[in-house]
């Protein structure tokens, strides 16, 4: 519980770096572009979905929630399979 816990915050705080990234610095800076690597599952599957939803209107704010949501959804599996592996890996080999 306590992982699952750790991992849908920190999915939830690296998704909204990515809106907040894009408000102050634009969506070309670099600091979109690293926030948007950080959240790469999320922010391929993020995209990819809402505009296939949507098409090209990306500056509404339904764009956004849904980018966000689904965003934070991909990251928060990938983050807690990943940890969750990492520490059966490491249960196995040092046992």
């Amino acid at each position: 519980m306590k992982l699952a816990l750790f991992t849908l915050l920190a999915a939830a705080a690296f998704t909204l770096s990515l809106p907040t990234a894009a408000h102050y610095y634009g969506t070309h800076s670099t600091p979109f572009i690293r926030f948007s690597i950080a959240n790469l599952p999320g922010t391929a599957v993020g995209l990819l979905v809402s505009s296939w939803i949507e098409g090209s209107g990306k500056n509404d704010f339904g764009f956004w929630v849904r980018f966000c949501f689904l965003c934070a959804l991909v990251n928060w599996a990938f983050y807690f399979y990943l940890i969750k592996g990492a520490v059966f890996l490491k249960r196995r080999l040092l046992n």
